[in-house]
């Protein structure tokens, strides 16, 4: 395993954790322009959502969605108007073995063929640092909308803005079972977003 310059190299470290932590240290350049106000479209082609849950205390494998499409408005002197609005594709989903990916995409878990979409909308965000905060939003998943708080850290510069977030969930809460009945109830999710200067328009 590669270590990052000024990152603890652990071998326990999560993989998914250890790539939010790469992204987040090669993509803030030092003195980074802050955003423009105004509204973003997400990069369905630089997004994306993974997830894992802890199976007899390890990490299972988990799965990654690689199709993220949405909208961000944002305004870097008024966290607290800031609104997202982003749909993950069900069928975007990667993961292996190849079992563990149709069984994720089964009428127990994910349930793709009712749900194809997952979506997130986020209304309001507290800062918390100069380049941190948390976002307040809610989440439909299964045809259930759950409030979640996300963790969330924006990287800006004239092309672009990235936000790396991270939450967790509960399965038992939007219905998620299927092969996992010995799973922990804790989702953990970690997302990267790249969005750059578009329309919010519907």
């Amino acid at each position: 395993m590669q270590c990052v310059r000024g990152l603890p190299c652990s071998r326990r470290l999560p993989a998914w954790a250890r790539s939010v932590a790469v992204a987040l240290t090669l993509a803030t350049p030092a003195g980074a322009a802050l955003a423009v106000p105004g509204c973003y479209t997400v990069d369905d082609t630089r997004s994306q959502v993974q997830f894992r849950i802890r199976f007899f205390g390890f990490f299972s494998p988990g799965g990654r969605f690689e199709r993220v499409v949405g909208t961000v408005s944002f305004d870097p002197e008024h966290w607290d108007t800031l609104a997202v609005s982003i749909r993950i594709a069900v069928d975007s989903l990667e993961s292996r073995p190849g079992f563990w990916h149709d069984e994720l995409l089964g009428p127990h878990f994910f349930d793709h063929a009712r749900f194809p979409w997952i979506a997130f909308d986020g209304r309001r965000a507290e800062q918390n640092g100069p380049n941190a905060g948390l976002a307040h939003g809610a989440l439909a998943l299964r045809g259930i909308t759950r409030a979640v708080t996300l963790r969330a850290r924006l990287v800006t510069t004239e092309a672009a803005l990235d936000i790396d977030a991270e939450t967790s969930v509960r399965r038992s809460d939007f219905g998620l079972g299927g092969v996992l009945p010995l799973a922990s109830d804790e989702v953990s999710i970690a997302l990267h977003l790249r969005a750059t200067p578009g329309s919010c328009g519907g």
